[in-house]
């Protein structure tokens, strides 16, 4: 069986050698013909179809990076230390980056170019060094780590991220499932009118509740301390891991199922 434990971004034998934020900011500079979103990839579908999660042109769900989003929260951070410092890095170095070390017109990129520059400003040493209260942080690392293993990525209703009620979720898995349960009612048509504990059960979410209530101090707010923020990373790794364990489980359940039918 494919190691499920494992990063799925590391299929790349080249991207496998780098350390865990490199590897992020490798993997996003990649094009989606060079290598594929990871919760949509072959190795995550396998895991879909087998789970009986989601079905081959399914128009009602999709797959989604649900519980992770590690690009996000490092600029997210990066801004956040700025902002403490009294300092405008962010922008201003970025700035210097593409005109004096790429030579291009910085207020007439387009936004493809923009963003791919910013991944590769993000690898750069000086910025490291500049963000090393974030970039060199052990449950920093250890987050971005544990983002594409099989149990960060979940099946939600297509568009999802676009009703009214979820703009103000930035990328945050657990106010999403607060959301999916407070409206339960309405989204569940979407999962074959199951119930919620059934619904959380097909989908090992089990870990992201405590005696029946959902682990609201898993959401990030970065407003936290900076001993909170990386506590709630490292916590939120570990649901990762210990879901991505939950999956395994059910793979190898349902390979033993297969072989006494």
């Amino acid at each position: 069986m494919i190691n499920y434990k494992e990063n799925l971004i590391n299929e790349n034998k080249k991207l496998c050698l780098l350390e865990p934020i490199s590897r992020l900011m490798a993997y996003r500079m990649l094009t989606k013909e060079e290598m594929g979103d990871r919760d949509r990839c072959e190795l995550s579908s396998k895991v879909y179809e087998k789970l009986e999660w989601i079905s081959t042109n399914d128009e009602k769900l999709e797959p989604d990076t649900f519980f992770s989003s590690p690009y996000f929260y490092i600029k997210k951070m990066c801004k956040k230390y700025d902002i403490e410092q009294n300092d405008n890095y962010y922008i201003e170095d970025f700035k210097r980056f593409v005109t004096l070390e790429k030579n291009e017109d910085y207020l007439n990129m387009n936004n493809n170019r923009a963003q791919y520059l910013r991944k590769e400003w993000f690898c750069l040493k000086s910025t490291k060094e500049h963000y090393q209260k974030i970039f060199n942080n052990d449950d920093v690392i250890y987050y971005v780590d544990s983002a594409h293993k099989i149990g960060a990525f979940h099946i939600i209703p297509k568009g999802f991220g676009y009703m009214p009620k979820c703009k103000w979720l930035l990328d945050d898995g657990m106010k999403s499932l607060m959301v999916i349960e407070d409206n339960w009612e309405y989204i569940k048509k979407f999962y074959g009118d199951i119930s919620f504990e059934e619904y959380k059960s097909k989908f090992c979410l089990e870990d992201a509740y405590c005696n029946g209530k959902l682990r609201k101090e898993l959401m990030i707010n970065f407003n936290m301390t900076w001993d909170e923020l990386f506590l709630t990373l490292r916590n939120l790794a570990d649901l990762i891991n210990k879901r991505t364990l939950s999956v395994i489980h059910k793979l190898e359940e349902s390979e033993k199922n297969k072989q006494r039918m």
